[in-house]
């Protein structure tokens, strides 16, 4: 009984931690975030802290499973009330209203391959993978049903895809502050992007190139059968 008691404190003040470092990463940069920071915030010894998580990256990245457990489920949520296949317009919506109501997680996924992944430990980074790719493979098929044009398993593709585009526009989106501060200059309007409504142009693009690419694959594949016909 002591023992299970322990467990359900031990991830009582880890959820306060991530709780806190939710907090702290809302109002940060990845420089200004700091471990010392959470700690304060979270009214825990910042040795304490260390002992949940090593690094503050394997922190933030604790923080963007947590983000993608909720997000995924939301996702897989809406896809399955469709219960068929629905039209582009449909899919788009879905797919950037559930993207766009988290800034922190989209700043999050951006930095993901290039920063998070690159100070933690190995066994952390396995479970993280382990864990996305099963909630990528749910979506994915969820994704199957709802756009007919991707075929089984093209489902995780369209989602990493749908994640690089993600990182691609979120740097474009928020430049280093000395960068932002040149760009308000006149003749720099060009730079000037602003992140919802480039990520929402850039699904329809995918979908939509998604949906060609899959048409030309059919019509190569009719036709090559027609021509072995004769």
């Amino acid at each position: 009984m002591l023992r299970a008691r322990s467990r359900l404190d031990k991830q009582g003040r880890k959820q306060a931690i991530l709780k806190a470092a939710g907090r702290i990463w809302a109002i940060s940069t990845f420089d200004e975030f700091t471990m010392v920071a959470v700690s304060r915030e979270a009214g825990l010894a910042k040795g304490t802290l260390y002992l949940y998580f090593p690094t503050k990256e394997a922190l933030l990245l604790a923080l963007l499973d947590a983000a993608l457990e909720q997000r995924f489920g939301e996702i897989e949520r809406d896809l399955s009330a469709l219960s068929g296949p629905c039209d582009f317009e449909g899919a788009e919506r879905l797919l950037a209203s559930t993207l766009l109501t988290d800034t922190g997680q989209v700043r999050l996924l951006a930095i993901l391959g290039t920063v998070l992944e690159h100070n933690i430990p190995r066994p952390d980074i396995r479970r993280f993978k382990k864990r996305l790719l099963a909630h990528l493979e749910r979506i994915g098929g969820a994704l199957e049903v709802c756009l007919s044009f991707l075929s089984r398993g093209e489902g995780v593709r369209f989602l990493l895809r749908l994640h690089a585009v993600i990182i691609g526009v979120a740097q474009l989106a928020t430049p280093a502050p000395e960068v932002a501060k040149i760009l308000k200059e006149k003749g720099f309007e060009p730079f000037r992007i602003d992140f919802d409504t480039e990520l929402r142009a850039m699904l329809s693009i995918l979908v939509r190139g998604s949906a060609g690419q899959a048409r030309d694959k059919d019509t190569q594949s009719k036709g090559g059968h027609d021509n072995g016909g004769r």
